[in-house]
């Protein structure tokens, strides 16, 4: 949930995005208010702009708010975002040696399954971790070694 103490750990790109959706939201908005029951924040809108699309006559008018466009601005803002940091950590494993060629989520288990995240979780760390896929992957790299001609270290010292 947002919070506006918030606004001071985000970048400028944020304040920016985060405001466009409270403007928004004023503009359209007859009133906010917070129902006693539920503590939940109601709100009622009623200054929409009509816009018809198509040109077509029979076709009935679309109504927008501003809402949704602020809101997708920020959605992919976000997911922009997201994505670069997880380039950017791969980058730093790269650097240290890690192959991130090949990387397994949850979304893996997730597509097949209907499970919660730490579940898929458990289940692509055992996978991934078990003996069979070690052995395997040691096998297939030693495979590769000798393919090119690699001599083996020798580990009797």
């Amino acid at each position: 949930m947002f919070n506006i103490r918030n606004l001071n750990k985000m970048n400028q790109k944020e304040i920016e995005l985060v405001k466009e959706l409270i403007n928004a939201i004023e503009k359209n908005s007859t009133g906010l208010w917070v129902d006693d029951l539920s503590e939940t924040v109601d709100c009622v809108i009623l200054n929409t702009e009509e816009i018809k699309e198509g040109g077509e006559e029979n076709q009935p008018p679309t109504y927008y708010t501003g809402i949704n466009y602020a809101i997708g601005n920020l959605e992919r803002y976000m997911s922009a975002q997201k994505k670069k940091s997880v380039a950017n950590a791969k980058e730093t494993l790269k650097r240290n040696g890690y192959i991130v060629d090949n990387l397994w989520q949850t979304c893996d288990i997730k597509q097949n399954y209907i499970c919660d995240d730490e579940t898929a979780e458990y289940i692509v760390s055992k996978a991934v971790c078990s003996e069979f896929i070690t052995n395997a992957t040691f096998q297939i790299m030693d495979e590769y070694a000798q393919d090119e001609k690699l001599k083996q270290v020798d580990n009797e010292n």
